[in-house]
Protein backbone atom coordinates (compact mmCIF):
# COMPACT_ATOMS: atom_id res chain seq x y z
CA UNK A 1 0.00 0.00 0.00
CA UNK A 2 1.31 3.27 -0.91
CA UNK A 3 2.25 5.80 1.97
CA UNK A 4 -0.10 8.91 1.92
CA UNK A 5 2.68 10.84 3.21
CA UNK A 6 6.62 10.24 4.23
CA UNK A 7 8.69 12.20 6.40
CA UNK A 8 12.27 11.89 7.85
CA UNK A 9 12.93 10.18 10.69
CA UNK A 10 14.70 12.78 12.59
CA UNK A 11 12.78 16.07 12.35
CA UNK A 12 9.93 14.50 13.18
CA UNK A 13 11.34 13.09 15.97
CA UNK A 14 12.71 16.38 17.20
CA UNK A 15 9.64 17.98 16.67
CA UNK A 16 6.95 15.57 18.63
CA UNK A 17 9.88 15.57 21.39
CA UNK A 18 9.00 19.87 21.75
CA UNK A 19 5.03 19.16 20.73
CA UNK A 20 4.43 16.56 23.32
CA UNK A 21 4.80 18.45 26.37
CA UNK A 22 1.49 20.41 25.50
CA UNK A 23 -0.96 17.24 24.08
CA UNK A 24 -0.66 15.67 27.05
CA UNK A 25 -4.41 16.40 28.22
CA UNK A 26 -5.37 13.34 30.22
CA UNK A 27 -9.40 13.77 30.31
CA UNK A 28 -10.23 15.18 26.63
CA UNK A 29 -8.35 12.98 24.16
CA UNK A 30 -8.34 15.24 21.07
CA UNK A 31 -6.03 17.23 22.88
CA UNK A 32 -3.55 14.89 23.49
CA UNK A 33 -3.80 14.82 19.78
CA UNK A 34 -1.37 15.94 17.41
CA UNK A 35 -2.97 17.01 14.17
CA UNK A 36 -1.11 16.39 10.59
CA UNK A 37 -2.31 18.11 7.91
CA UNK A 38 -0.16 17.92 4.15
CA UNK A 39 0.15 20.33 2.00
CA UNK A 40 2.01 20.33 -1.55
CA UNK A 41 5.24 19.35 0.09
CA UNK A 42 5.30 19.48 3.41
CA UNK A 43 3.21 18.46 6.64
CA UNK A 44 1.71 20.89 8.93
CA UNK A 45 2.00 19.20 12.68
CA UNK A 46 -0.17 21.14 15.36
CA UNK A 47 -1.05 20.32 19.00
CA UNK A 48 -3.28 22.45 21.46
CA UNK A 49 -4.50 22.69 24.82
CA UNK A 50 -7.06 25.79 24.43
CA UNK A 51 -4.48 28.01 25.88
CA UNK A 52 -1.26 27.52 23.47
CA UNK A 53 -1.35 26.16 20.07
CA UNK A 54 2.46 24.90 18.91
CA UNK A 55 2.66 24.49 14.90
CA UNK A 56 5.40 23.11 13.08
CA UNK A 57 5.91 22.87 9.28
CA UNK A 58 7.96 19.69 7.90
CA UNK A 59 9.43 19.06 4.60
CA UNK A 60 7.25 15.77 3.75
CA UNK A 61 6.98 13.23 0.59
CA UNK A 62 2.88 13.82 -0.06
CA UNK A 63 1.06 11.17 -1.99
CA UNK A 64 -2.75 11.85 -1.18
CA UNK A 65 -4.47 14.94 0.76
CA UNK A 66 -4.63 13.83 4.40
CA UNK A 67 -5.93 15.70 8.01
CA UNK A 68 -5.66 13.25 10.70
CA UNK A 69 -5.51 13.21 14.92
CA UNK A 70 -2.90 11.00 16.03
CA UNK A 71 -2.26 10.41 19.31
CA UNK A 72 1.07 11.94 20.49
CA UNK A 73 2.50 10.45 23.24
CA UNK A 74 2.20 6.86 21.32
CA UNK A 75 3.24 8.48 17.89
CA UNK A 76 6.58 9.98 19.58
CA UNK A 77 7.26 6.86 21.56
CA UNK A 78 7.23 4.53 18.60
CA UNK A 79 9.34 7.54 16.60
CA UNK A 80 11.82 7.52 19.02
CA UNK A 81 12.37 3.34 18.64
CA UNK A 82 12.28 3.85 15.23
CA UNK A 83 16.09 3.04 13.39
CA UNK A 84 17.92 6.71 12.76
CA UNK A 85 18.39 8.17 9.58
CA UNK A 86 15.34 6.59 8.00
CA UNK A 87 11.78 7.50 6.57
CA UNK A 88 9.01 7.63 8.53
CA UNK A 89 6.04 6.67 6.20
CA UNK A 90 1.69 7.29 7.43
CA UNK A 91 -0.74 5.46 5.17
CA UNK A 92 -4.02 6.92 6.45
CA UNK A 93 -7.58 5.51 6.63
CA UNK A 94 -10.75 5.85 7.84
CA UNK A 95 -10.13 5.31 12.03
CA UNK A 96 -6.48 4.44 12.10
CA UNK A 97 -3.28 5.12 10.47
CA UNK A 98 -0.45 2.68 10.07
CA UNK A 99 2.82 3.63 10.29
CA UNK A 100 6.04 2.46 9.10
CA UNK A 101 9.83 3.31 10.03
CA UNK A 102 12.62 0.91 9.11
CA UNK A 103 11.62 -2.46 10.46
CA UNK A 104 8.72 -1.43 12.33
CA UNK A 105 5.18 -1.25 11.83
CA UNK A 106 2.19 0.06 14.09
CA UNK A 107 -1.15 0.66 14.02
CA UNK A 108 -2.49 3.53 15.28
CA UNK A 109 -5.97 4.79 16.35
CA UNK A 110 -6.67 8.02 14.75
CA UNK A 111 -9.42 10.85 16.38
CA UNK A 112 -11.55 12.78 13.29
CA UNK A 113 -9.83 16.23 12.81
CA UNK A 114 -12.71 17.19 12.36
CA UNK A 115 -13.11 17.49 16.59
CA UNK A 116 -9.62 18.67 16.90
CA UNK A 117 -10.31 22.31 18.05
CA UNK A 118 -10.28 25.59 16.12
CA UNK A 119 -7.80 27.94 17.47
CA UNK A 120 -9.31 31.30 18.23
CA UNK A 121 -6.30 33.08 15.91
CA UNK A 122 -6.70 30.47 13.26
CA UNK A 123 -8.38 33.26 11.01
CA UNK A 124 -5.98 36.01 12.03
CA UNK A 125 -3.31 37.43 9.83
CA UNK A 126 -0.23 38.75 11.11
CA UNK A 127 -0.67 41.89 8.51
CA UNK A 128 -3.83 42.06 10.87
CA UNK A 129 -2.06 42.37 14.47
CA UNK A 130 -2.18 45.13 16.85
CA UNK A 131 1.42 45.61 17.25
CA UNK A 132 4.21 43.54 14.97
CA UNK A 133 7.88 43.94 15.43
CA UNK A 134 11.03 41.70 15.18
CA UNK A 135 12.44 40.04 17.72
CA UNK A 136 16.44 38.23 17.90
CA UNK A 137 16.50 34.97 19.39
CA UNK A 138 19.24 35.76 21.40
CA UNK A 139 17.58 38.38 23.14
CA UNK A 140 14.90 36.13 24.11
CA UNK A 141 16.87 34.10 25.15
CA UNK A 142 18.75 37.07 27.38
CA UNK A 143 15.55 38.04 28.50
CA UNK A 144 14.34 35.14 29.81
CA UNK A 145 17.76 34.01 31.09
CA UNK A 146 17.55 37.62 33.26
CA UNK A 147 13.86 37.18 34.53
CA UNK A 148 12.83 33.96 34.21
CA UNK A 149 12.99 32.73 37.54
CA UNK A 150 11.17 35.42 38.95
CA UNK A 151 7.66 34.02 37.12
CA UNK A 152 5.10 33.04 39.49
CA UNK A 153 3.59 29.80 39.84
CA UNK A 154 0.71 30.26 42.32
CA UNK A 155 -2.53 30.14 40.32
CA UNK A 156 -4.41 32.31 43.01
CA UNK A 157 -2.59 35.68 41.59
CA UNK A 158 -2.53 34.23 37.96
CA UNK A 159 -1.45 37.85 36.75
CA UNK A 160 2.09 37.16 37.96
CA UNK A 161 2.15 33.56 35.67
CA UNK A 162 3.99 35.11 32.97
CA UNK A 163 6.68 37.88 31.98
CA UNK A 164 4.97 41.52 31.28
CA UNK A 165 6.25 43.52 28.01
CA UNK A 166 5.93 47.47 28.31
CA UNK A 167 7.14 49.66 25.83
CA UNK A 168 8.74 52.83 26.54
CA UNK A 169 10.31 55.30 24.59
CA UNK A 170 13.16 53.97 23.32
CA UNK A 171 12.86 50.70 24.84
CA UNK A 172 11.44 47.73 25.74
CA UNK A 173 10.70 46.34 29.44
CA UNK A 174 10.58 42.66 30.31
CA UNK A 175 10.09 42.16 34.07
CA UNK A 176 8.60 38.95 36.03
CA UNK A 177 7.81 38.79 39.84
CA UNK A 178 6.28 36.29 42.14
CA UNK A 179 6.01 38.69 45.10
CA UNK A 180 8.86 37.92 47.04
CA UNK A 181 11.26 39.11 44.03
CA UNK A 182 11.29 40.44 40.89
CA UNK A 183 13.45 40.88 38.14
CA UNK A 184 13.34 43.52 35.28
CA UNK A 185 15.45 43.48 31.62
CA UNK A 186 15.44 46.71 29.77
CA UNK A 187 15.78 46.05 25.68
CA UNK A 188 16.46 48.54 23.20
CA UNK A 189 13.29 48.77 21.32
CA UNK A 190 12.62 45.68 18.52
CA UNK A 191 12.95 46.60 14.97
CA UNK A 192 9.17 47.58 13.47
CA UNK A 193 7.66 48.36 16.93
CA UNK A 194 5.47 51.62 16.46
CA UNK A 195 2.55 51.83 19.06
CA UNK A 196 2.13 50.89 22.31
CA UNK A 197 2.71 47.29 24.03
CA UNK A 198 1.37 46.49 27.08
CA UNK A 199 0.76 42.69 27.84
CA UNK A 200 1.35 39.72 29.93
CA UNK A 201 2.76 36.69 28.37
CA UNK A 202 1.90 32.95 29.95
CA UNK A 203 4.46 31.33 31.60
CA UNK A 204 3.94 28.27 29.26
CA UNK A 205 3.93 30.22 26.18
CA UNK A 206 7.85 31.25 27.61
CA UNK A 207 9.13 28.29 28.56
CA UNK A 208 8.14 26.52 25.24
CA UNK A 209 9.41 29.28 22.78
CA UNK A 210 12.77 28.86 24.75
CA UNK A 211 13.07 25.58 24.38
CA UNK A 212 12.10 25.17 20.33
CA UNK A 213 14.58 27.82 19.36
CA UNK A 214 17.10 26.31 21.40
CA UNK A 215 20.85 26.96 22.54
CA UNK A 216 22.22 27.19 19.11
CA UNK A 217 21.30 29.83 16.06
CA UNK A 218 20.24 33.59 16.42
CA UNK A 219 17.06 33.74 13.70
CA UNK A 220 14.90 36.49 13.52
CA UNK A 221 11.41 35.82 15.93
CA UNK A 222 8.35 37.70 14.36
CA UNK A 223 6.25 38.92 17.12
CA UNK A 224 2.80 39.64 16.71
CA UNK A 225 0.50 40.65 19.03
CA UNK A 226 -3.18 40.98 19.21
CA UNK A 227 -5.56 42.08 22.49
CA UNK A 228 -5.94 39.05 24.23
CA UNK A 229 -3.21 37.14 21.92
CA UNK A 230 0.04 36.43 20.95
CA UNK A 231 2.47 34.59 17.85
CA UNK A 232 6.12 34.09 17.89
CA UNK A 233 7.27 32.98 13.88
CA UNK A 234 10.54 32.17 13.18
CA UNK A 235 12.71 30.31 10.35
CA UNK A 236 11.71 26.43 10.18
CA UNK A 237 7.81 25.86 10.13
CA UNK A 238 7.58 27.41 13.75
CA UNK A 239 4.57 29.05 15.04
CA UNK A 240 3.88 29.53 18.43
CA UNK A 241 0.51 30.85 19.42
CA UNK A 242 -0.70 32.35 23.00
CA UNK A 243 -3.54 33.58 24.90
CA UNK A 244 -2.18 36.44 26.75
CA UNK A 245 -3.41 36.79 30.48
CA UNK A 246 -6.05 39.25 31.39
CA UNK A 247 -4.78 41.37 34.36
CA UNK A 248 -3.09 44.22 36.00
CA UNK A 249 0.44 43.48 36.49
CA UNK A 250 2.06 45.32 39.66
CA UNK A 251 3.90 48.77 39.09
CA UNK A 252 7.37 47.65 39.05
CA UNK A 253 8.98 51.48 39.61
CA UNK A 254 7.57 51.45 43.10
CA UNK A 255 8.94 48.32 43.97
CA UNK A 256 12.50 48.42 42.73
CA UNK A 257 14.42 50.91 45.65
CA UNK A 258 17.32 53.44 44.59
CA UNK A 259 20.51 51.79 44.65
CA UNK A 260 22.77 53.49 48.13
CA UNK A 261 26.42 53.17 47.68
CA UNK A 262 27.14 53.52 51.02
CA UNK A 263 25.21 50.35 51.79
CA UNK A 264 26.78 47.57 49.12
CA UNK A 265 27.82 44.17 49.70
CA UNK A 266 29.83 43.87 46.08
CA UNK A 267 30.65 40.31 45.38
CA UNK A 268 31.05 38.24 41.93
CA UNK A 269 28.24 35.92 41.49
CA UNK A 270 29.62 33.12 40.67
CA UNK A 271 32.06 33.24 43.99
CA UNK A 272 28.80 33.79 46.10
CA UNK A 273 27.07 30.94 44.52
CA UNK A 274 29.71 28.68 45.02
CA UNK A 275 29.89 29.29 48.72
CA UNK A 276 25.83 29.30 48.49
CA UNK A 277 24.80 26.72 46.77
CA UNK A 278 26.49 24.13 49.11
CA UNK A 279 25.09 25.16 52.01
CA UNK A 280 21.66 25.22 50.54
CA UNK A 281 21.82 21.84 49.64
CA UNK A 282 22.89 20.34 52.97
CA UNK A 283 20.15 21.66 54.46
CA UNK A 284 16.66 19.61 54.56
CA UNK A 285 14.83 22.63 53.23
CA UNK A 286 16.32 24.14 50.20
CA UNK A 287 13.89 27.53 51.13
CA UNK A 288 15.37 27.65 54.46
CA UNK A 289 16.89 31.31 55.55
CA UNK A 290 20.53 32.01 54.47
CA UNK A 291 22.05 34.45 57.45
CA UNK A 292 24.44 36.58 56.15
CA UNK A 293 26.41 39.22 58.61
CA UNK A 294 28.02 41.72 56.83
CA UNK A 295 30.67 43.49 58.89
CA UNK A 296 34.67 43.60 58.57
CA UNK A 297 34.49 40.24 57.51
CA UNK A 298 31.41 38.32 55.86
CA UNK A 299 29.90 35.22 56.96
CA UNK A 300 27.12 33.03 55.71
CA UNK A 301 25.24 30.38 57.69
CA UNK A 302 22.39 28.41 57.07
CA UNK A 303 19.79 26.51 59.57
CA UNK A 304 17.40 24.26 58.41
CA UNK A 305 15.77 23.92 62.27
CA UNK A 306 18.03 21.07 63.35
CA UNK A 307 21.68 21.72 62.03
CA UNK A 308 23.27 24.92 61.52
CA UNK A 309 26.26 25.38 58.75
CA UNK A 310 28.16 28.77 58.43
CA UNK A 311 31.17 29.80 56.24
CA UNK A 312 32.87 32.85 54.98
CA UNK A 313 31.92 34.43 52.00
CA UNK A 314 33.59 36.63 49.52
CA UNK A 315 32.76 39.92 48.68
CA UNK A 316 32.85 43.86 49.94
CA UNK A 317 31.04 45.54 52.24
CA UNK A 318 31.18 49.04 52.66
CA UNK A 319 28.27 49.80 55.23
CA UNK A 320 27.62 49.35 58.65
CA UNK A 321 27.44 46.03 60.53
CA UNK A 322 24.50 44.36 59.18
CA UNK A 323 22.35 40.85 59.76
CA UNK A 324 20.06 40.21 56.96
CA UNK A 325 18.33 36.35 56.39
CA UNK A 326 17.26 35.25 52.58
CA UNK A 327 15.29 32.64 51.25
CA UNK A 328 18.30 29.97 50.13
CA UNK A 329 16.15 29.03 46.81
CA UNK A 330 15.26 32.44 46.00
CA UNK A 331 19.84 33.93 46.38
CA UNK A 332 20.96 31.48 44.27
CA UNK A 333 18.07 31.40 41.69
CA UNK A 334 19.05 35.35 41.79
CA UNK A 335 22.83 35.26 41.58
CA UNK A 336 22.38 32.69 39.22
CA UNK A 337 20.82 35.49 36.39
CA UNK A 338 23.65 37.58 37.08
CA UNK A 339 26.96 37.51 34.76
CA UNK A 340 29.51 39.76 36.71
CA UNK A 341 29.83 41.36 40.03
CA UNK A 342 26.24 41.27 41.79
CA UNK A 343 25.62 44.94 44.03
CA UNK A 344 22.96 44.37 46.87
CA UNK A 345 22.15 47.42 48.15
CA UNK A 346 20.98 46.67 52.05
CA UNK A 347 19.13 49.70 53.21
CA UNK A 348 18.15 47.66 56.31
CA UNK A 349 16.86 44.24 57.74
CA UNK A 350 13.43 44.09 56.15
CA UNK A 351 13.79 46.13 53.19
CA UNK A 352 13.76 45.05 49.84
CA UNK A 353 17.28 44.51 48.30
CA UNK A 354 17.98 46.11 45.05
CA UNK A 355 20.44 43.59 43.21
CA UNK A 356 22.26 44.86 40.41
CA UNK A 357 24.71 43.21 37.68
CA UNK A 358 27.77 45.02 36.47
CA UNK A 359 28.31 42.77 33.51
CA UNK A 360 24.23 43.89 32.82
CA UNK A 361 23.87 47.48 33.86
CA UNK A 362 19.77 47.15 32.53
CA UNK A 363 18.81 44.23 34.75
CA UNK A 364 17.50 44.81 38.02
CA UNK A 365 17.18 42.66 40.46
CA UNK A 366 14.82 42.76 44.00
CA UNK A 367 14.51 40.16 46.55
CA UNK A 368 12.28 40.64 49.66
CA UNK A 369 14.47 39.41 52.90
CA UNK A 370 13.35 37.26 55.60
CA UNK A 371 13.03 37.88 58.97
CA UNK A 372 15.68 36.14 61.25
Amino acid sequence: MTNTFTIEREPLHAALGRLKRVANNRYMPILACVLFETGNASVDLTVTDMDIRLSETLSATVNAPARVAIPCKALADLIARAPKGGLVGFTVESDHVTVTAGPITSRLATLAAADFPAFWNDNRRPEDAHESFTLAADTWRKIMGTIGHAISDEETRYYLNGVHLESREGGLIAEATDGHRLSRLVIDKPTGLLGKVNVIVPRLFCAETLKALGKRGNPDIAVDIWPAQIRFAWDGGMVYLSKLIDGTFPDADRIIPKVDRARVWSVRAADALAVVTPLVKMASDKSCPVRIELKGSIALSVWDGVDTSCCAAPGDWNGPETVIGFNGRYLIATLSAIEGTAGFTISAPTDPVHVEDSANPRAAHVVMPLRI
